[in-house]
């Protein structure tokens, strides 16, 4: 079987940003692309992207208020960030080719206090299988701005996967588990790790038992590295890890802001 890796690189200061297919790129007031290297960037704009953790046939569009942010994002994708002019936001995920219009309640919706300069990532999650009356939910995390720890790689787990209520992850190097108890639905912070190479395992909670083991790949000093763990498929329990990998580089004044996103996605075993 193979799983997607999606890897994200952004870095300041380089207009670097892959197209994805389908991806709406329509100015408007409230979401609208910003040139990587202008000031608007820093100052009257957030940077959000969207990451569709959903195992579905069916893109999605989200919306910033009245505004079509991204569009036609299938399962797996990572969207480059675009800019978000207001501070207080209601994100809405609709079907895609909706349009604004549209007075159908939308898929998920959630309104978000943003601040200027600062970057943040809404990932779809899917409905909790347990409740037969739950919709996929919008969770926005909040990205660091700034470099970290220069000698470490950092690192973060999203539980996506429906019929997985819980998970604990081991990485190499460390005996125990890294991350505790990441529960359905939310995502377990950011930790430092040391520089390394390797396989990283998700395993059951509590439990010798591994659901995944995540690709093996170089987690790198000075980069930031969030990975998302969802299903194969709408009615599978098979597992798969969407990986995103930031640069975020120290700034020299002001705050550090992506330049853009460069997507490539890799494919490798899963267990």
């Amino acid at each position: 079987m193979k799983d997607m890796t999606t890897r994200v690189t952004a870095l300041a200061g380089l207009a670097i940003v892959a197209v994805l297919a389908g991806c709406d790129n329509k100015k408007n007031d409230t979401a609208a692309d910003l040139p990587a290297s202008d000031s608007s960037v820093h100052q009257g704009s957030s940077m959000v992207r969207l990451v569709n953790a959903v195992p579905s046939t069916e893109a999605v569009d989200l919306y910033a208020d009245d505004a079509d942010a991204f569009t036609g994002v299938a399962f797996k994708s990572v969207t480059p960030f675009k800019g978000i002019r207001d501070n207080m936001v209601t994100f809405r995920l609709r079907p895609t080719g909706s349009s604004v219009s549209d007075t159908t309640e939308p898929i998920a919706e959630n309104r978000e206090m943003m601040s200027d300069g600062d970057r943040y990532t809404v990932v779809v999650l899917p409905g909790d299988p347990a409740d037969s009356g739950s919709h996929p939910k919008l969770r926005v995390l909040e990205e660091p701005t700034d470099a970290g720890d220069a000698t470490k790689a950092r690192i973060r787990f999203v539980n996506a996967a429906r019929g997985l209520k819980s998970f604990d992850v081991f990485v190499p190097g460390n005996s125990d588990a890294f991350f505790d108890d990441v529960d359905f639905g939310t995502e377990a912070g950011y930790k430092d790790m040391a520089a390394t190479s390797g396989v990283i395992q998700v395993r059951a909670d509590n439990a010798p038992t591994v659901l995944l083991k995540v690709p093996e790949r170089s987690f790198d000093a000075g980069k930031t590295y969030t990975i998302i763990i969802t299903n194969k498929s709408a009615t599978g329990r098979q597992l798969e890890a969407i990986t995103i990998e930031d640069e975020v580089p120290a700034a020299t004044t002001g705050a550090t802001v992506p330049a853009g996103a460069s997507v490539n996605p890799d494919s490798a075993k899963s267990y």
